[in-house]
């Protein structure tokens, strides 16, 4: 995950709204590229990029956002998203997602109170026996440094 923005946290609404860019990997050895077009490479290895679309002839995992208010996909003429099949037949998917998130806030301490906003991703139809949602390495998450709220101190733990 790549949190790029906290857009917004209401107190009144007991809310937060955040921008990121979410990347999910996965393995379909049903899919195979075409040694010819794997024109890209990274420290995964070689890779070809698919249009957007092809979300919609490939397996996909069916994540969403526990406690999820509203979720927004920001366009401009394409979807905002990639999708990369490498040559071992691993999928990325990364998209850019603005989403509101309800967050239980406690005011009795006010003004020195402190509130724990958790954001949490989950399989819709699978079980944890059927898929594990899992961070693939801390080190590949980012928090944009220059993010400043006004009213507030934040930390961000995966």
């Amino acid at each position: 995950i790549n949190l790029r923005n906290i857009l917004d946290i209401s107190e009144t609404k007991q809310q937060i709204s955040l921008e990121t860019t979410l990347r999910f990997y996965w393995q379909d050895t049903r899919v195979t590229p075409n040694p010819e077009h794997l024109h890209g490479e990274d420290s995964l290895g070689q890779y070809v990029n698919l249009h957007p679309r092809a979300a919609a002839k490939l397996w996909m995992p069916d994540t969403f956002i526990d406690q999820a208010i509203s979720l927004r996909k920001p366009a401009y003429y394409t979807q905002t998203a990639s999708i990369r099949v490498y040559n071992d037949s691993s999928i990325r998917y990364s998209a850019r997602m603005n989403y509101d998130v309800a967050c239980a806030m406690d005011f009795h301490k006010f003004p020195l109170d402190q509130q724990v906003c958790s954001v949490k991703f989950e399989s819709f139809s699978y079980s944890s026996s059927q898929i594990q949602l899992k961070w693939r390495n801390e080190s590949d998450s980012q928090v944009n440094s220059a993010i400043h709220l006004d009213q507030f101190i934040f930390t961000v733990d995966l």
